[in-house]
């Protein structure tokens, strides 16, 4: 099962990203990331002391998983996203 974590507003990104490469069965999870101020960007953010996170899960081989994770990191900052 490969795992992605990311930025909210980067949702949108993945799920073309995952489509344009034959992916087309997953999961995708709204929520949150609570973290310490200094993480979190926004005042909303601060404020709150959460961000807008999404986690996506797909089930996949391990060649096709190290495929999409390349992909994915070739086009999104990797200081945004986590792949597990």
């Amino acid at each position: 099962m490969l795992e992605i974590f990311l930025d909210a507003e980067l949702k949108n990104k993945v799920v073309d990203l995952l489509l344009e490469n034959d992916v087309d069965d997953f999961y995708c999870f709204e929520g949150y990331r609570y973290a310490s101020k200094e993480l979190l960007l926004s005042e909303k953010e601060k404020v709150s002391g959460k961000k807008e996170y999404v986690l996506f899960k797909i089930l996949l081989n391990e060649k096709e998983a190290k495929k999409i994770s390349k992909i994915i990191k070739a086009q999104i900052d990797t200081n945004r996203i986590q792949i597990i």
